[in-house]
């Protein structure tokens, strides 16, 4: 009989749990995004229309590179890709909060297209796949609450953070 001492964690929990926070990080791309159309739109004496165009392109962007990435999940480690991807995002917001005109956020929105597809649904599921066969539901739910648990508490700080220092330092 095994001592239940010397179990050890199932590794596919770790990578569980690395993609609750890739998914945590998707949640506050897609889900803050309304809590800057009005300051920005403001500052730039743009319409919410013009602004909300950047998810357009956004979208536009992530959906004709949805097969490329899953083609290239096949050939490049999930690791590279992630690392790719939150670079892009980074240099996303970066290029965001140093916006002052609409064409930066269209340039900016392009990259966030190309480098979301990187970090986003498609290598959270490759890697669930990859660890699990009998308790992948379970995984995969856990690893998409990060979005929603993420959200409940980034979504109240972040408009804090628009409200005392401007849209910039939101970003």
């Amino acid at each position: 009989m095994k001592n239940s001492a010397n179990r050890k964690i199932f590794y596919g929990w770790f990578c569980v749990l690395g993609t609750f926070f890739v998914s945590a990080s998707m949640g506050i791309q897609y889900s803050v995004f309304s809590l800057f159309v009005i300051p920005v739109t403001t500052e730039l004496g743009c319409t919410r229309a013009e602004f909300t165009l950047i998810l357009t392109i956004f979208s536009l962007i992530a959906m004709v590179e949805s097969p490329i990435i899953g083609r290239l999940l096949t050939k490049v480690k999930v690791r590279t890709l992630l690392t790719f991807g939150a670079l892009g995002h980074i240099l996303v917001y970066i290029g965001y909060s140093f916006s002052h005109s609409l064409g930066m956020f269209y340039a900016c929105a392009a990259l966030l297209g190309i480098s979301c597809q990187m970090s986003n649904a498609i290598c959270i599921n490759h890697v669930i796949g990859k660890w699990f066969i009998d308790k992948k539901g379970l995984a995969t739910g856990i690893a998409f609450c990060g979005s929603g648990i993420c959200l409940l508490f980034m979504s109240p700080f972040i408009q804090s953070i628009i409200d005392d220092f401007g849209w910039r330092w939101g970003y």
